[in-house]
């Protein structure tokens, strides 16, 4: 199986060989070398010669050479005849020589190929790393300028799409977080983890791999050949403990695994860290240990860690490890910070470590039952973690006990469990048994969010409960302040959202109380924030790396963020792409649901659907939705794009904007001000009348967003061109393409009508390109096919650049009948005669004339 940004490497190599340069191909173990090597001599066909350097670990000289030797040379001359005669054979006869593991050649089979590269015989050099090539060969790249193709690791969405191509199905948050930390890229990691699994499974959330396990492969991948004694040990304690500082490990052993690419120091907090540079080590290591080693290593640590500052936590559970009974106090305070820093495995094993003097279980103990339980309840033990922490609560004695038991309740039935409503009846059931205000204070605010989950009423219910009033702890400060961001950030202002974001934010720093996914929440209305001011490309850019992190710690974020960059695909139009993360959102929110929207991925996932051209798949989706599901305006808002995609398809476009102007008259209703205006630009885009702009115009609040949207829609029914195109610019640099196209192209429309068919075809083309060239679509008028794909694009390009279709084709490793096919595609796309327009109609700059349409 060749990636085809593998096939476009192998292709990248072909073409440079064919040209007489040699070239270096670099790439860690796994990374697809070999395949490109393979595929590169494929493509070069009976003058290609492979020669394996790993064959060089014989110890036989010349073994690595001797396929080429016995086609080229005399396999009895002596080795001083060969490296004069060879390399002039080998350049008579045109070959073309592929070194795959060159940093692994033998000393013979080096001198030989190099002396062959010096004497201009075309060679490719796969290795690791240019730097670990034989000298000879180095000094040569260098003297000559050989190109370096590096193979770069797979983006984490192409590790999950080449998981699912092979499950058939998305991975769970855990296998993804697996494989994404494990595999770091690596194709070929990626394949042995999925084709190796221990114990595979389908759940709602995706499928799960079960357990690492460990391969000839994969050991074969983590090459530990060479490590001195004393470098092992360091291995063994990092693996062991994870980061260490520097002040407890050997100074001049970390600095020899450094160079070697085993491990890496970051300075924190005035301290040298040491980490692991790849996971894989961890595994593959410590398989070895036995559990009396484990042991001994865990005392070590103790005792090295035990009186660097900071570093209690982590000495603490080495103790446990090491058999020993640490003081119950440090145990829960190592619990607190495991479970602070996302660790919950660690959390259960410091709390189920300790017993009383009478040999009682003391994690059952209410205050540390509330740890237990969260730390269950975190890894997905639902029915065990209710068990303690009801156990918990029917023996807590303080308001504080029931406090912390009762927002780890809530938090299971409404989060983890996927029921809000079970989740606020039992808070209030602790609540009313509270009488410390502020601890009530802290239930009441959670209960707030669980009502809003659950669809009940809750707006200022923090801020209106009697006996709260000024006493609200910074927990509840932290609620307060997310209830009130959601609320402005939807329909109020966008300043007072970013302030009360804020105002959580620095609540946060002044309790340890408040619910885990609080951050994420804040996270999400400043998203929300940029996104409605008109800065989708920042939103976007701050959506993608929360959700990339929160996919490589399978952190209960990661559907939400999925989500989030969904929905703003299907705003700017990029429709592909957003039918992909939908679909991911919608598994993953089934396994972890804090924010309620797991209705609304499913009914933007069909909108997707129907936008892409799947209807039946599209209304499949809506079946799971209900009627209370579309209490919810938002899931009502993408219902609502199913049916009219239902009536543009029967051609009724005035009753396709109807539909969709009726969802958004209900958002307004309901103070959902920015999603309202979205819903009435597409309502404008698909019946573009004064009457829909000036509803457009009636409800659009002061922000960036609808500003954008609102100049676009006047400047249409100006019917000014130019002025459509300047509106065109402004969506394009807010990060909106398919809107920006379809303006461009209503201009091409306006123009046309008007007689200006010069005019017209420059902004067909504008539009055509912008879409393009963004992955957009230019909805709700693309019925006729005409943005380019990524290749059309690509040959359009080369083209426009005078390139002939046969170079065209070697470039691409395409026939030339397909290049050509390819281009009268492009032609009819754009409406042009031949290759002499391509230029023209590819520069978005060079807009047609300005042109006024409007009618007098």
């Amino acid at each position: 199986m060749l990636l085809k940004e593998r096939l476009d490497t192998a292709v990248q190599v072909r073409r440079t060989l064919a040209s007489g340069s040699s070239v270096v191909l670099s790439g860690p173990r796994g990374s697809g070398r070999t395949s490109v090597v393979e595929e590169a001599a494929r493509l070069l066909g009976e003058r290609a010669y492979v020669v394996r350097g790993s064959e060089g670990r014989s110890g036989i000289p010349l073994a690595a050479c001797s396929e080429l030797v016995s086609a080229f040379g005399d396999v009895d001359a002596e080795p001083l005849r060969l490296y004069a005669t060879l390399p002039k054979v080998l350049l008579a006869a045109e070959a073309v020589v592929l070194v795959d593991d060159a940093d692994h050649l033998d000393l013979a089979s080096a001198a030989l190929l190099s002396q062959s590269a010096r004497a201009g015989v075309p060679m490719t050099f796969a290795t690791s790393s240019p730097s670990l090539l034989p000298p000879s060969f180095r000094d040569a790249r260098e003297r000559s300028g050989w190109p370096t193709f590096e193979l770069e690791p797979l983006a984490d969405d192409q590790v999950l799409a080449l998981a699912a191509a092979r499950l058939g199905d998305e991975l769970s948050p855990q296998s993804a977080a697996l494989l994404l930390s494990h595999a770091r890229g690596n194709p070929r990691i990626v394949l042995e983890l999925v084709r190796s699994a221990t114990a595979l499974s389908s759940t709602t959330a995706g499928v799960d791999l079960g357990t690492l396990a460990l391969t000839p492969v994969i050991r074969d991948l983590v090459d530990l050949s060479g490590l001195a004694a004393d470098q092992l040990h360091l291995l063994h304690l990092l693996c062991l403990a994870g980061p260490l500082p520097m002040d407890v490990l050997d100074l001049g052993g970390v600095e020899e695994l450094e160079r070697q690419g085993l491990v890496h120091c970051t300075r924190e907090e005035q301290q040298e860290i040491v980490s692991l540079v790849d996971p894989l080590l961890d595994d593959v290591v410590t398989e070895t240990l036995t559990p009396l080693a484990r042991r001994r290593l865990a005392g070590e640590l103790a005792d090295a860690l035990e009186p660097v500052p900071g570093w209690s936590g982590v000495a603490t559970l080495a103790a446990v490890r090491a058999g020993r009974r640490p003081d119950p106090a440090r145990l829960e305070l190592g619990a607190r910070r495991a479970l602070a820093a996302g660790r919950p495995a660690e959390a259960m094993e410091l709390l189920r470590s300790g017993t009383a003097d009478d040999g009682r279980d003391r994690s059952l103990e209410p205050r540390l039952a509330a740890l237990l339980g969260s730390a269950l309840s975190a890894q997905g033990s639902l029915t065990e973690a209710r068990e303690v922490l009801e156990k918990g609560l029917a023996d807590a004695g303080t308001d504080l006990e029931r406090r912390d038991l009762g927002q780890q309740l809530g938090l299971l039935h409404a989060v983890r469990a996927s029921d809000p409503a079970t989740a606020v009846s039992t808070v209030e059931t602790i609540a009313a048994a509270v009488d410390d205000p502020e601890c009530r204070a802290v239930l009441l605010t959670d209960l707030a969010k669980w009502r809003m989950m659950a669809g009940q009423p809750a707006t200022d219910v923090a801020l209106a409960l009697p006996g709260v009033g000024d006493s609200l702890d910074a927990a509840a400060e932290v609620n307060s302040a997310l209830i009130g961001a959601m609320i402005e950030v939807m329909g109020g202002s966008l300043p007072e959202a970013r302030r009360h974001v804020e105002l959580g934010r620095q609540g946060l720093l002044r309790t340890d109380a408040a619910l885990t996914f609080a951050p994420h929440l804040l996270d999400l209305s400043s998203f929300l924030a940029e996104v409605f001011d008109g800065r989708v490309v920042a939103a976007e850019e701050l959506a993608t790396r929360r959700r990339n992190a929160a996919a490589r710690a399978a952190d209960e974020s990661l559907g939400m963020w999925e989500f989030a960059t969904a929905e703003v695909a299907l705003h700017v139009g990029r429709y592909t792409l957003g039918v992909e993360l939908a679909s991911r959102a919608r598994r993953h929110l089934a396994w972890r649901d804090f924010t309620g929207l797991r209705p609304t991925a499913v009914a933007l996932d069909a909108a997707l659907m129907a936008r892409t051209g799947r209807p039946s798949t599209a209304l499949d989706l809506l079946t799971e939705i209900t009627d209370d599901h579309r209490a919810d305006v938002k899931v009502e808002l993408h219902v609502a794009r199913v049916r009219a995609e239902a009536s543009l398809a029967s051609g009724d476009r005035a009753g396709a904007a109807e539909i969709l102007a009726v969802a958004a008259r209900r958002a307004v209703e309901e103070a959902h001000l920015h999603l309202a205006v979205l819903a009435l630009d597409e309502a404008f885009m698909v019946d573009p009348s004064t009457e829909r702009a000036a509803e457009l115009r009636s409800v659009a609040p002061p922000t960036g967003l609808a500003a954008l949207l609102l100049a676009r829609a006047e400047s249409v029914c100006s019917g000014k061109a130019q002025a459509i195109i300047e509106a065109s610019r402004a969506l394009v640099d807010a990060g909106i393409p398919g809107r920006a196209g379809w303006s461009a192209a209503k201009a091409a429309s306006l123009t046309r009508e008007a007689g200006s068919e010069a005019a017209s075809r420059s902004y067909r083309h504008q539009a055509t390109v912008l879409a393009s060239e963004h992955g957009a679509s230019l909805w709700p008028d693309d019925a006729e096919g005409v943005v380019l794909t990524p290749r059309e694009l690509q040959i359009a390009r080369l083209a426009a650049d005078r390139v002939r279709s046969r170079e065209i084709a070697e470039q691409l490793d395409l026939s030339a009948r397909t290049v050509d096919n390819h281009l009268a595609r492009i032609f009819r796309k754009l409406g042009i005669s031949g290759r002499g327009d391509l230029a023209a109609a590819l520069d978005v700059a060079g807009l047609g004339e300005s042109v006024d349409v409007s009618s007098s």
